[in-house]
């Protein structure tokens, strides 16, 4: 058990280390065109509805034990792959608003005031929806792996480390608007569907 959370966080460390590298010897660059087709789409009524204890209790009253408990390890699977998307997204956002920064200051253009607040703003928001993101990782994969006999509801994963992480996408979310439309590239909300 212990084995498996240190290859774990071993594994992810490396892959963590492998993308700094590729991202600065490649020089991994995305213009705004390009963020539609690298945030990965996320359902926040799916989301909400994982993390509802209302919902939570109404599947348990509908269904036996046994039912219910490979139900809410489905779910749990589920919820992990949805946190892996908003980790991605937020690494994105963080990435492009660094890049951004970095470009009109090398092409000796004048930033705003405005707009370094909205881009200040983006990257706190990313990183509170990256430090949910870390954590509720790392609790899901320990559920999974040691695998109680009774299945938790994942209500109690809706806020980590003093963040509520949906909210924190969500305000991530419009915060991103606003930078796009602050650095002259306004894109329909529709196209974004993260």
């Amino acid at each position: 058990m212990v084995a498996l959370i240190a290859y774990i966080v071993i594994a992810s460390g490396l892959l963590g280390v492998a993308y700094l590298v590729g991202v600065k010897v490649v020089g991994l660059r995305r213009s705004i065109g390009d963020l539609a087709e690298a945030l990965q789409p996320i359902d926040l009524q799916e989301v909400e509805s994982f993390l509802d204890s209302d919902e939570n209790r109404m599947l348990r009253a509908c269904w036996g034990r046994t039912v219910y408990r490979q139900v809410q390890w489905n779910r749990m699977r589920i919820y992990l792959k949805v946190v892996r998307r908003m980790d991605h997204n937020a690494r994105i956002l963080v990435n492009f608003s660094n890049q951004e920064l970095k470009r009109f200051r090398e092409a000796g253009g004048e930033i705003s005031f405005e707009q370094v607040v909205v881009m200040e703003q983006l990257q706190r928001e990313a990183i509170r929806v990256r430090s949910y993101s870390v954590v509720t990782i790392v609790k899901l994969y320990v559920l999974l792996a040691i695998h109680p006999i009774q299945a938790p509801s994942l209500a109690w994963l809706r806020r980590t480390i003093y963040f509520d992480g949906i909210q924190s996408y969500k305000i991530l979310r419009n915060v991103s608007l606003l930078v796009f439309e602050e650095f002259g590239s306004p894109i329909d909300k529709l196209v974004l569907k993260y």
